[in-house]
């Protein structure tokens, strides 16, 4: 992500906003693929391989979503310490809402929403600014921490680990790992174009563009390369010694899960799936893709595929277990917690068996993000809301039709 021409604070009026908000929703949504989800054949690696091919994967049935009962009202989650993130891009606001009730604690104008989310972590807001610089502000009071180095305008906060905060900048393909205490850069990893989000674990940072690295936490240097996910769809997921990653093409549309061995990047199997077309209108012509997004729990990978489907695969073998298509395409990176699977999908949000897949409950409302704590469901776009995990029923709402809002997180009040 290269740093773009600063832009005065209010160069676009609320409707320009809304417009341009609703439309970054129909291009995730409306802009996924047109073919259907084809199913593959895990693939195991019979010896150390650093690079995949990607083939077509055979059709098979698909699991899709079933008529259930619509979620009624319920009593207050019991979340009294926790506060959910969100970003208002009409008007380049962060609110902070209670998570037990909605009710709104305080709202602050963050600037630059448009181009880059803001992050919180551990009681701290990481936002970029109009001019690639980044400041840290405390969620108490919105006092200013400290303002860094300009990283590049559309750089985000991935990850933090050990007093460390990893940052992201797709456009110019860098990576920044950034001391928490004062916002000094420790170290920089240039020329990985297509960056996306990164994982820390036991001293080294992993991350997908274009291929797989692994990097040491310490210094930055390169440990180990994997040439054959392309482009990555969600962090890594690091469990037992081995990476599972999701990745693709976004221009042939075809997308995999990966596991590789931490130690040196091993393919162990991979498991092929139907991504997204490209979209070459995008972005000043940069193609758009959305891959499978992963989380492992309890020995499975449970993946969201940009093609409207999401699979569980053994995660020592890739064998498939299940899989559900929701009614519409886009899944989100599943959520997992007490034997449920929660996905946001095109028609809203969808509560599923672990074991088999089966749906339990389905909330009729899109939603471009998803988070999960304590078995309440949070989510939204154009409003937030938090169900019980369990039913599905709503515990509050907050916002409307227009408010063009984006869940970013969920932190210790």
């Amino acid at each position: 992500m290269l740093d773009k021409a600063e832009k005065p604070r209010g160069w676009l009026s609320s409707t320009s906003r809304l417009r341009m908000a609703l439309v970054a929703l129909l291009l995730v949504i409306l802009l996924t693929a047109s073919v259907g989800a084809l199913l593959g054949r895990p693939r195991l690696a019979t010896q150390r391989s650093q690079t995949a091919t990607m083939t077509p994967a055979a059709a098979q049935p698909t699991q899709t979503a079933t008529a259930l009962p619509e979620p009624t009202n319920t009593s207050t989650p019991p979340l009294t310490d926790l506060t959910v993130y969100v970003v208002s891009q009409l008007d380049d606001s962060l609110l902070a809402l209670q998570a037990n009730s909605g009710k709104l604690l305080w709202s602050y104008k963050i600037g630059n929403t448009l181009s880059v989310l803001p992050a919180v972590a551990n009681g701290v807001i990481y936002a970029t600014q109009d001019d690639g610089s980044l400041i840290a502000l405390r969620t108490s009071d919105r006092s200013l921490l400290w303002r860094s180095m300009s990283l590049g305008s559309d750089s985000s906060l991935s990850t933090a680990a050990d007093g460390v905060l990893y940052f992201v900048s797709p456009l110019n393909g860098s990576l920044y790992a950034v001391r928490a205490s004062d916002g000094s850069v420790l170290w920089r990893v240039t020329g990985k174009p297509q960056i996306s989000a990164v994982t820390v674990a036991n001293g080294v940072v992993y991350f997908g563009a274009g291929s797989v690295y692994a990097v040491r936490a310490s210094d930055g240097s390169a440990l180990w390369t994997f040439q054959g996910a392309m482009e990555a769809g969600s962090p890594p997921s690091v469990v037992q010694g081995v990476v599972y990653i999701s990745g693709g093409d976004s221009f042939s549309g075809l997308s995999g899960v990966y596991a590789l061995r931490a130690s040196d990047g091993g393919l162990l199997w991979d498991y092929q799936v139907a991504g997204t077309p490209a979209c070459h209108a995008c972005g000043g012509g940069s193609p758009m893709y959305t891959g499978p997004l992963q989380s492992v729990v309890d020995g499975v990978v449970y993946a969201g595929s940009g093609g409207g489907v999401v699979y569980a695969l053994r995660a020592n073998t890739g064998a498939l277990l299940w899989n559900y298509q929701p009614g519409g395409l886009f899944v989100t990176r599943p959520r997992v917690d007490q034997g449920m699977v929660y996905i946001g999908a095109e028609d809203g949000i969808h509560a599923l068996r672990a074991d088999n897949g089966n749906p339990v409950w389905v909330y009729r409302s899109p939603s471009g993000t998803l988070f999960e704590a304590d078995q309440v469901v949070f989510g939204g776009f154009q409003q937030v809301f938090a169900l019980d995990g369990t039913t599905g029923a709503v515990f509050w709402q907050y916002g409307g039709s227009i408010m063009a809002a984006w869940l970013i997180g969920i932190d210790s009040m």
